[in-house]
């Protein structure tokens, strides 16, 4: 599978003489973040010790899930692209897949405080911004977890996106490709809204 994504993400002859044109006149960025609040989603993947076994590195699957993504995958590099497209999200499974009763969570017993308040911050941002309702049953970092849990790939995953940035695959750990992986117009619908650089569901840019 890792090796049919790498594929997917290979730059044309053009593509790659832009990339570097380009990076000749981009000064390297140390960090973004401004104020440390904890590790971020990068660096929680990479000491979670478990990231390499989940989809872009903080995603849990369902089977079903796993194979619309082969699907894509399959349909994106076989030749002619001859495949039947499935249907796009709103209109194959909607109303049924959207969140009527609200989004039911629990903390396990091990969570402390701190976790469980930056979760809930987390929890109030995604309320504020959306119409979706969080309950606890029996930050950064947690509202991005959320946006997962609530079906959001990660921004640099859009279908659209290479239209607004560029993926230097020299720059990413061959482990880390399928967090690149990107979604088809079937199964990511953005609603007209414009590629966000600066979404909690985007990663940030480093060195």
């Amino acid at each position: 599978m890792k090796n049919k994504i790498k594929k997917t993400l290979k730059l044309s002859p053009q593509a790659e003489a832009s990339l570097e044109q380009r990076l000749t006149k981009l000064r390297p960025i140390e960090h973004v973040q401004v104020k440390e609040a904890g590790d971020t989603i990068e660096e929680i993947n990479q000491k979670s010790n478990i990231g390499e076994l989940l989809f872009q590195s903080d995603i849990v699957l369902t089977n079903q899930q796993l194979r619309d993504i082969e699907e894509d995958v399959e349909e994106e590099i076989s030749e002619g692209n001859n495949r039947t497209k499935r249907q796009a999200f709103r209109d194959g499974r909607y109303p049924n897949t959207i969140w009527a009763n609200g989004v039911n969570y629990y903390f396990d017993y091990s969570a402390s405080q701190k976790v469980r308040s930056v979760f809930k911050k987390g929890a109030r941002e995604w309320e504020k911004d959306t119409c979706i309702n969080m309950r606890e049953n029996a930050g950064g970092t947690a509202a991005h977890e959320l946006g997962h849990a609530l079906g959001f790939f990660h921004t640099m995953s859009r279908h659209d996106r290479d239209s607004f940035i560029t993926l230097n695959t020299h720059n990413v750990k061959p482990d880390w490709l399928d967090q690149f992986t990107k979604q088809t117009p079937q199964t990511n619908e953005n609603y007209g809204i414009t590629y966000d650089y600066g979404s909690i569901m985007h990663y940030g840019g480093t060195r």
